[in-house]
């Protein structure tokens, strides 16, 4: 169950950073299109122990949702999280997420925007399971890659 954990606290990473993405100019939205991430989480201080390429297509819809603040935290199987606070930036935005469940864990999030093309996020996470205490930083890089395929 130990050798699990870096990949479901790479899952989660992943399953946040999808329900939270946002807008790199409010006036602007997400810009459509297939995005490549590159994630790596770095587990109770260690080097980078997961590191993967994942790509996903923002629709129009979804982009338009997300911009609205329609889009809700998405959650991994066996997991309950909601977003408890939420702020923009200059440049980017902060939010925070608790989520209960077999891994209970609180995750703050900063995204930074250099582009409607291209941000970054750090994910900073705290977690229990089965009374041990589990830390992580999660950073991804996202670069938006092309049209979504048809």
């Amino acid at each position: 169950m130990k050798n699990q954990l870096p990949a479901m606290l790479a899952g989660l990473a992943a399953a946040l950073m999808l329900a939270a993405f946002a807008p790199a100019h409010a006036a602007d939205g997400p810009q459509p299109g297939m995005w490549k991430m590159a994630v790596k989480v770095t587990y109770e201080g260690r080097q980078a122990i997961v590191a993967r390429e994942q790509s996903t297509c923002i629709t129009p819809e979804l982009a338009k949702r997300q911009q609205e603040g329609e889009a809700g935290p998405a959650s991994s199987p066996g997991q309950n999280c909601k977003r408890v606070n939420f702020q923009r930036t200059a440049n980017g935005m902060t939010m925070r997420f608790q989520c209960a469940g077999e891994l209970a864990m609180d995750t703050t999030m900063t995204y930074t925007y250099d582009s409607p093309r291209h941000y970054t996020v750090v994910m900073n996470s705290t977690g229990k399971r089965g009374g041990a205490t589990i830390k992580s930083i999660t950073t991804i890089d996202a670069r938006r890659v092309g049209e979504c395929p048809k």
